[in-house]
């Protein structure tokens, strides 16, 4: 992730410390509006898994 966006505006608002919870993905689907007929578009995304006190992957 070193060197991506996600990590260059981390470390601008000071954070410097990336576990592995933490994935830069450079083009993730989303939509614009809060409908399905938006079209879809694709943007650059960090997206973190969320975990419980054991690293296991919280299943809700």
């Amino acid at each position: 992730m070193l060197g991506t966006l996600a990590a260059i505006y981390l470390q601008g608002r000071g954070i410097t410390r990336l576990g592995p919870a933490l994935r830069y993905y450079p083009r993730v689907f989303l939509r614009q509006g809060g409908g399905d007929a938006d079209p879809l578009q694709r943007a650059p995304a960090l997206l973190a898994k969320i975990t419980d006190n054991r690293g296991q992957i919280e299943i809700t």
